[in-house]
């Protein structure tokens, strides 16, 4: 009889229910809500788009095309638009999306880990960070809506499926992804192709296909529009910086260490496990070998904008996750060999815990290159080595790891003096017990106390539910003025006057209250620099507006410092040159300003609310027009 986790049977109903709750409790504490934020704004953009595109098609991010176009996403969540309003929406499919992540991940982890240790994976999927990639840009299991909030929950499903020999099944679900999201659901092509290939090498005879592909296009006839296109230098000089993390020669040293620790820990189940888990693990390095070389390649090196599109190195979503669902077996295993006594444990550990992409780690990271190798060759040093540095080694490892949480707590301690103490920027127990080593240790210490005796599962059981109630009621963490933002309803005269349908609008430091308060395109705002890598007139033109919003951007962080001191957030003025050569400069594609300092000239209309981090702030907006400088 197959037993679970808590050594009882695992068709017990009361245990099942236990269990259950403590994934949610993780899940819901570790993946708090803080509104449309990210790429979920952009999202929101394009389904704004597909509802009035005579509105908002003057917009930055959607008038030289945009990404729109390669996923069915925007239509659906225009349809719910139509009946409900977006904090709604966005909240609700945010919570959709994290328990199909949960569901997807459970599914495919019982199909490739053996038996029980699937349900350490999960629980570890949520304990340790989910960041990959270049700059800390993505991660799974965001905490925001997104195309990759369901397409990345399909991925796992359809791998389940094509595990369990279901082809068909795997077939359709991946289609689906590929169609909400196709940038997440290519690393799974590439792993099932690498997963055929090592079964039977004619499938290596696909790779005549791009040859051909690349041949047709050369001679004219290419399938895909700009299917051959490469940067030039100046397009390439505007994207490189805002988009370093397409680019793998831009890159952060500790990116380069974050990966290395994932490929490490995904080889170790390569060589530990057999079955269906070797096979998954062996399928996804090749997978993460061709993504990155072909990323290097035809992106780094010969710039082509295509390939740069479709960003193959995202296989290290899939690597990353894998290597997080291992982690629990790793360890057990290395401990079944020598306990806490062994040094090749603890090396194993400062892997782990070195190696994840916590921004309070820094330079530590950097230190799995050391002990990756000190991992792999312990026996050979400790045979020439003496019995002190051995003992030696099993005080500093886990004493560095004392000094990294130490580290992390002055972080958070630094984070809530720069925030003033308000618990809406950030609430220091959930920044000290969401660290992977502080909540790792209390999971595991609670599972082992609730193994031990009958009065401490009683007491962990009662302490279970509540936890599970606060930490729901406390997963919405969003400001006043995010709620506020997010639950407006499109109020034309919200100024005392009504723009006119397709009026450009600048709205400082903000890019959802133009779409969703005033229903009006956006001239600016650094995250509709998105669309660079597709469109060089994107591209151009976002440089433009950014350069001649320069000089206004730096008064306005001016105004705010001279504002915070003197308490008073009408003490600073803008200067009225400045602005008049930004309505000058934009050439006809700015019409309205707002703005929460003051100009030397009356302002069209004026809003005045309560806003700020605790809503209890005086903020007056002020809307001005170009045509008042001209």
């Amino acid at each position: 009889m197959t037993n679970n986790y808590f050594g009882v049977p695992a068709h017990n109903p009361s245990r099942l229910i236990q269990i259950t709750c403590l994934t949610l409790l993780l899940l819901v504490y570790l993946h708090p809500y803080y509104g449309i934020r990210h790429d979920a704004a952009l999202y929101l953009g394009q389904a704004l788009l597909k509802l009035d595109p005579n509105n908002f098609s003057k917009d930055l991010f959607f008038a030289y095309g945009s990404q729109a176009s390669f996923t069915i996403f925007p239509p659906l969540i225009a349809q719910l638009l139509v009946h409900f309003d977006a904090s709604s929406v966005f909240m609700t499919l945010t919570a959709v999306g994290l328990l199909l992540f949960l569901a997807a991940s459970a599914s495919l982890l019982v199909k490739i880990f053996p038996a029980p240790q699937w349900y350490w994976g999960l629980l570890s999927l949520l304990i340790l960070p989910s960041g990959y990639g270049g700059y800390g840009v993505f991660s799974y299991a965001e905490p925001f809506f997104t195309g990759r909030s369901i397409a990345e929950p399909l991925v796992l499903f359809s791998a389940a499926a094509y595990f369990s020999h279901r082809r068909w099944l795997a077939s359709v679900l991946w289609l689906l992804a590929a169609l909400l999201h196709p940038l997440q659901a290519i690393p799974l092509l590439l792993i099932w192709w690498c997963h055929q290939v090592y079964e039977d090498r004619r499938w290596l005879h696909l790779l005549w296909l791009p040859l051909v592909i690349l041949t047709v296009a050369a001679l004219g006839f290419s399938p895909v529009p700009n299917l051959t296109a490469r940067y030039d230098a100046e397009w390439l000089a505007w994207i490189r910086e805002p988009n370093k993390h397409v680019f793998l020669t831009s890159w952060e040293t500790k990116n380069w260490a974050n990966l290395t620790a994932d490929v490490f820990l995904v080889s170790m189940l390569l060589l530990l496990s057999t079955g269906v888990l070797k096979a998954f693990s062996r399928a996804v390095l090749w997978a993460t070998l061709v993504g990155f070389v072909v990323s290097l390649l035809l992106v780094d090196i010969f710039h082509f904008v295509l390939p740069t599109g479709l960003q193959l190195w995202r296989v290290q979503w899939v690597l990353h996750w894998l290597a997080m669902a291992g982690v629990p077996l790793l360890i057990y295993q290395q401990f079944q060999q020598g306990g806490f006594r062994s040094v090749r444990f603890w090396l194993l550990i400062g892997i782990i815990v070195m190696g994840s992409a916590s921004p309070a780690s820094g330079a530590a990271q950097l230190v799995v290159w050391l002990l990756i190798p000190l991992y792999l060759k312990w026996h050979w040093i400790a045979a020439r080595i003496g019995a002190g540095f051995q003992r030696l080694m099993l005080v500093v490892i886990p004493v560095a790891l004392g000094v990294l949480l130490i580290k992390h707590g002055f972080f958070v301690y630094g984070q809530v003096q720069k925030a003033d103490g308000l618990r809406e920027v950030i609430r220091p127990e959930f920044a000290i017990l969401a660290y992977p080593l502080v909540a790792g240790a209390l999971v595991g210490a609670g599972l082992y106390l609730y193994q031990r005796s009958a009065r401490w599962r009683m007491a962990l059981t009662a302490l279970l539910i509540p936890a599970l109630v606060v930490a729901a009621v406390q997963w919405d963490r969003r400001s006043q003025w995010t709620r506020y933002i997010e639950l407006a309803r499109y109020n034309p005269r919200l100024f005392g006057v009504e723009l006119e349908p397709g009026a450009q609008v600048y709205w400082a430091g903000e890019l959802v209250a133009p779409w969703l308060i005033l229903h009006r395109p956006s001239y600016f705002n650094g995250s509709q620099a998105a669309g660079m890598l597709f469109n060089r007139g994107n591209a151009k033109e976002t440089i433009l507006r950014e350069k001649n919003l320069s000089i206004l951007e730096f008064q306005q962080n001016i105004c705010e410092l001279m504002n915070g001191v003197d308490k008073n957030s009408g003490s600073c003025q803008l200067d009225m040159n400045a602005v008049a050569a930004i309505c000058k400069n934009a050439v006809g594609k700015l019409d309205y300003l707002v703005l929460n300092n003051k100009l030397n000239i009356n302002p069209l209309g004026s809003w005045a609310i309560k806003g700020g981090l605790k809503g209890d702030t005086p903020i007056t907006y002020n809307l001005y027009t170009c045509k008042d400088f001209h």
